[in-house]
This record gives C-alpha cells, sequence and structure tokens, in this order.
C-alpha cells in the first residue's frame, strides 16, 4: 500500500472515531513505534553509524530524527513544551538529506553513542505519549494544531521514514544485519500473462482535497485537476527474464542485482536468492 493510501484508510479511521481520537492517536503512535523499534533490531551494532546510501545520513541519524521529530513538533513548538536536550533536539532535527556541513559528519566519534540516542528517544517518546492522550489537539485557526495536523504529521512522518530505513537496510552487507527468525523472501507465485491495455484520455485528480482527507503535505497542496491525453502501458510490471533481456542488451542491472559467475541473483535483506525469471 502507498503512503497516500495508508492516509486515506488512516483518516477514514480517524472520522468513525471521532469520539475518542486520544486513544486512536495512541494506537497509531505505538503500532508505528513497534516498527520502527522493529526495523533498528535488525541492525548489527557495527553498521549503526554507516551510511549505506550517501546521499543519506547514518543510520544512527534516524534513530534519533524519528522521536525527535515528534517530540519537536508536536510538544515543543505545538505545545510550547519543556526541552529534553537542546543540543540533541537540534543534531537530529533535520530531515532526510544532510545539508553539506552533515554530510562531513560521518566519524563515529561525531554522533552519541547508540545508548545514548535510545535514552534520548524514550523520553521523547514518553513526552509525546503524554501529550497525545489530550483531548485538545484539535485547535480551529492554530498554526500547527488546525485539524489536528501536527498530530497527523508526526505519524506520517514516521511512516514514511520506514520507507526510507528499508532502502537504506537494504543496501548494507548482509553480514550487518540480523535476520529474524520468521522472515522469508517471498519468490514464488504465478507470473501473469503480460498485456497492453488502453487508458483513454480523461481527467487526473493531483493533490489533497482538504475536505476528503484530514491530512496533506505541504507539496500535495492545492488540489486540481488536470487532463491527460489518452495512453498505453502494460498490464503487469516487468518480469525479471524481461529486465535480463535489457541487461545482456547492455543496459545497467537494478541496484538489487548481484552477479556471480554467470548468474544473476536478486539481492534481498538478508540472502542472495534466485529471482524467478518465468
Amino acid at each position: 500500500m502507498t503512503a497516500r493510501g495508508r492516509r486515506v484508510r488512516a483518516a477514514l479511521r480517524h472520522e468513525e472515531s471521532k469520539e475518542a481520537p486520544a486513544a486512536f492517536f495512541e494506537e497509531w503512535y505505538a503500532k508505528n513505534r513497534a516498527r520502527t523499534k522493529a526495523l533498528f533490531d535488525v541492525i548489527a551494532d557495527e553498521a549503526y553509524y554507516s551510511r549505506p546510501i550517501d546521499l543519506r545520513h547514518p543510520i544512527v541519524f534516524y534513530e534519533g530524527h524519528i522521536p525527535a521529530f515528534g517530540f519537536n513538533t508536536l510538544v515543543k513548538r505545538a505545545l510550547r513544551g519543556p526541552s529534553i536536550d537542546p543540543q540533541l533536539e537540534a543534531l537530529f532535527a533535520r530531515g532526510i538529506d544532510p545539508s553539506d556541513e552533515e554530510a562531513g559528519r560521518s566519524g563515529r566519534q561525531e554522533w552519541p553513542s547508540r545508548a545514548a540516542v535510545r535514552q534520548f528517544a524514550e523520553e521523547a517518546d514518553r513526552r509525546v505519549r503524554e501529550e497525545l492522550s489530550r483531548t485538545d489537539l484539535d485547535r480551529p485557526g492554530d498554526p500547527l494544531l488546525h485539524r489536528s495536523e501536527a498530530v497527523f504529521a508526526i505519524l506520517e512522518h514516521e511512516a514514511m521514514h520506514q520507507e526510507t530505513l528499508l532502502y537504506m537496510f537494504h543496501r548494507l552487507p548482509l553480514n550487518q544485519k540480523r535476520r529474524p527468525l520468521s522472515y522469508a523472501p517471498r519468490v514464488k507465485g504465478e507470473i501473469p500473462a503480460q498485456a497492453w491495455i488502453q487508458i483513454p484520455a480523461g481527467v487526473a485528480t493531483l493533490g489533497a482535497d482538504e475536505q476528503a482527507l484530514r491530512f496533506g503535505w505541504d507539496n500535495e497542496r492545492p488540489h486540481r485537476l488536470e487532463g491527460v491525453a489518452g495512453f498505453s502501458i502494460q498490464q503487469h510490471n516487468v518480469t525479471n527474464a524481461d529486465y535480463l533481456e535489457f541487461v545482456k542488451s547492455g543496459g545497467d542491472p537494478p541496484a538489487f542485482w548481484e552477479k556471480s559467475g554467470d548468474d544473476w541473483y536478486w539481492r534481498g535483506m538478508f540472502d542472495l536468492v534466485p529471482p524467478p525469471m518465468s
């Protein structure tokens, strides 16, 4: 499910639960935090300060940034609560893309210990959870709490960073991750027959409609309609076999393929897996 699809489903759930918004927000926040914790538990200690992707921060940053964003946005800015640690709040404030100065901060000595990051995160979590239990988080006209925007922002923000973490962790060496006992890659299933389908000309809806959704990011506004000419498209994704023909013809392989001898493998999160070539 896409991030927007999750938001639509969550918005509908929120509309159905208006009699208890605090419980709704607390449950959503708890699920987010549990999933993020499970993702960081995958990472071995020796990988914690590494940068699997050059255009992203080291992994350590994100374990502090996600709870710091929630704390800074809701507790400090929206509700005017006191600081925990101004230095760490500032260190972990910036988002997904590091500045030029931050990009140079790559050594382990430039970052707090993992224990210190987790201690800060736990206190930030405690204070966010405490505020989520309030009943006045929807304040019409408030720059941050109108329609509970600050709350939805921290909830959506964490879900987006879970996607960031997954594609970052995908690039780590396999021996720097702890494989969950229940993990098994999905490589089986029927391959649907490929076909081209015609999409008639029509009107596409772009952006977030505030009347339909409780929350939307600033780059999803304003809501507008755009005409789209007719076009054709394949009904299903390109298969591994089709893409292999492209690679054999000189095309670049995907970042998650690796070659060993004459054979190509899918580089999963924890294994090199022979991809089905049907």
